[in-house]
């Protein structure tokens, strides 16, 4: 994790490589593969605090089309304002994934959003709490698989 010009960079490394075409899993056409990162930016990793806990929520989002096509969508929400949906957050935003730096085909990827966006978070000596988690879609589940960590402690040393 890192800035530079603004923007907060962030490299997630997998557990396995992101796959370059739709795949089949237990009769499952997999739609979607989504990756997430929560923010707790207040010290109470509570549900009732933020949505899952978090104040701020980043997504990177896999689509894999039927014809072949694959769709990349990194977005944010910061600054939730509580009652208990995942609409409740003050502003939404567009991320950037830097395809030159990991992506389809590897187990990374790297992507950047602003500062400016995120600005509860990213701010030198604020203590946060992040959580990791990863999700697939198919034609026949939502949520056909799901993986969520603990929250880890991190420190913002410098911006």
């Amino acid at each position: 994790m890192g800035t530079r010009d603004g923007r907060i960079y962030i490299k997630f490394t997998l557990f396995g490589t992101i796959p370059c075409q739709q795949e089949t899993s237990e009769g499952n056409r997999i739609m979607s593969v989504t990756s997430n990162l929560g923010i707790d930016n207040d010290g109470d990793t509570g549900d009732g605090d933020g949505w899952l806990g978090s104040e701020d929520h980043l997504q990177l989002n896999f689509k894999y089309e039927d014809n072949g096509d694959i769709w990349a969508a990194p977005w944010y929400r910061a600054n939730y304002l509580g009652g208990g949906g995942e609409e409740d957050f003050e502003t939404t935003g567009n991320g950037l994934l830097h395809t030159g730096n990991g992506g389809l085909g590897v187990n990374y990827f790297i992507i950047s959003y602003t500062t400016s966006g995120l600005p509860n978070s990213f701010t030198p000596g604020k203590n946060l709490n992040f959580n990791f988690w990863s999700e697939a879609g198919s034609n026949l589940y939502s949520h056909f698989s799901y993986s969520h960590n603990k929250w880890i402690p991190w420190t913002v040393l410098g911006i």
